[in-house]
């Protein structure tokens, strides 16, 4: 399962601004070179955190740049023993390991940053981090109420979270549900609930091709998540689906 972030440049750094007033992606480019992860001669081994195999590329009519990026990651500390004349010695050694996150920069001050591996999420932070070192300013888009509302109302869902209830004579402040087959579409939780509560999930289906959907996950602390397999299935390029799903989502 694939799990994604969306930010936004901070348009103000004119020190990657082109003159066409987009991303400067060639200045970009250089300096995600510059910052290359670095890796062992003898197996190819990440050995160091940075970018890799940075890309200038179109994906539809948007310049980008699409980059692998390995970070570092601790799983703690073991005590590892030597030999020392008669007598064995133990030292405290961390546990180092690299995973890797993708990264997609468009000329419109986009970010997406998306881990295939759930196992690999906690590398978040740093590959932020990384992304900022380069001179740029992240804010992250939030899938707050209002969006996820408008997401709603405007696609096929099939499967919400309310938190915040605040209905009179009732108790409930969270429930969760799913569109009930069998009931042509609809939800008789919804219908009890969604005018008192916030929106903190929701689940719908997502166009991709003329004949295709794929289900896609919100939640309101700014991530979400999409099959591999259904990705996979159709043979669709993940970085294509999410660019359009940022545009998308930004146009609502």
């Amino acid at each position: 399962m694939a799990t994604f972030y969306f930010f936004k440049i901070n348009s103000d750094e004119l020190f990657l601004t082109a003159n066409n007033g987009k991303l400067d992606l060639d200045k970009c480019y250089q300096l995600m070179i510059k910052n290359a992860a670095t890796k062992k001669m003898e197996d190819n081994a990440v050995n160091g955190e940075g970018f890799i195999h940075p890309t200038k590329t179109k994906i539809g009519s948007k310049n980008v740049i699409v980059s692998n990026c390995a970070v570092q990651g601790s799983l703690g500390y073991y005590n590892k023993a030597f030999f020392d004349d008669q007598e064995v010695n133990s030292i405290r050694v961390q546990q180092k390991f690299y995973s890797q996150a993708n990264v997609i920069l468009t000329e419109d001050y986009e970010v997406i940053v998306y881990f295939q591996y759930s196992e690999e999420i906690s590398g978040k932070s740093k590959v932020t981090a990384l992304i900022e070192e380069l001179g740029i300013e992240l804010d992250k888009i939030r899938f707050n109420h209002e969006k996820l509302n408008l997401i709603k109302e405007n696609y096929k869902w099939n499967a919400a979270k309310l938190e915040k209830i605040d209905k009179t004579d009732d108790s409930t402040k969270t429930v969760s549900y799913e569109i009930d087959q069998a009931d042509e579409q609809s939800s008789k939780i919804d219908e009890l609930y969604t005018k008192y509560g916030k929106l903190s999930h929701i689940s719908f289906d997502f166009p991709i091709t003329d004949n295709n959907m794929i289900i896609i996950k919100l939640y309101k602390d700014n991530h979400g998540f999409v099959q591999n397999a259904e990705l996979d299935n159709l043979a669709v390029n993940v970085n294509d689906v999410l660019l359009k799903l940022f545009d998308d989502f930004e146009g609502l």
